[in-house]
């Protein structure tokens, strides 16, 4: 009997679960683009490099899509403009949540498709109403250069849904001796642009659209090549 009675509450705190608390900790975000680089002979020179980022939801879920993460572990509310070109961390708020294990990440890059609009709608800190701007100058070894400017936008696909549904991001938040930096590498993105062909194809002065193969061309680079890193550390 007592060896029944020991099997029975080790099966009993096995079936409880931790007990949580509640957290808030500082996000940041660090970016390594260069304001020059050279890309299959092509001189890029920025001038201006801005990216939105948020809101975002933490899931204790292997998936962070919205079906399977009913309710967020932690979450960023606010949307942040960065300035990609900008030394050292920038700050992108508070994550408020729950202590526990992190398993995936949802996130919006400043557009939103909400369940209660008709259409996908930037945040105010977007810059121009989209996720990122770039402005600067392209040219040739030995060729003048030329302006350039290139909008992205990374659209939800669906009504209620977030621009990136689900993506990595593993971590235990014990306390809030946490902080999180979300690291962007935009240079591979851009590296995804066939800068040769811009020169030789685009109209002047080149503007690069939502529609152009440019604007494809880093959605790959964000979305497969290098996307954004969420690393938790221990203060």
């Amino acid at each position: 009997m007592r060896r029944l009675f020991a099997l029975g509450l080790v099966a009993l705190s096995a079936c409880l679960e931790s007990p949580q608390s509640e957290v808030a900790y500082s996000a940041f975000a660090t970016s390594d683009l260069a304001s020059s680089f050279e890309a299959n002979g092509i001189r890029v020179r920025l001038s201006r490099a801005e990216f939105a980022f948020g809101p975002a939801y933490f899931c204790a879920a292997s998936s962070g899509s919205s079906a399977l993460c009913k309710s967020a572990l932690g979450e960023i509310v606010q949307v942040s403009r960065i300035d990609l070109l900008a030394p050292g961390p920038q700050a992108l708020g508070t994550v408020k949540g729950f202590t526990g294990q992190v398993r995936s990440v949802s996130y919006d890059l400043g557009l939103h498709w909400f369940d209660t609009s008709f259409a996908v709608e930037p945040s105010s800190t977007a810059p121009e109403a989209h996720s990122m701007v770039f402005e600067g100058t392209l040219a040739r070894v030995g060729e003048p250069e030329e302006g350039f400017r290139l909008v992205v936008d990374v659209v939800p696909q669906y009504h209620g849904q977030r621009a990136v549904p689900t993506a990595p991001a593993e971590a235990e938040i014990a306390d809030e001796r946490t902080k999180l930096t979300v690291v962007l590498t935009p240079e591979a993105w851009l590296r995804q642009i066939d800068f040769d062909a811009v020169l030789r194809t685009a109209k002047r002065p080149i503007v690069l659209d939502t529609k152009s193969p440019a604007h494809d061309a880093v959605l790959v680079g964000l979305k497969v090549a290098r996307p954004p890193e969420f690393r938790f550390s221990r203060l």
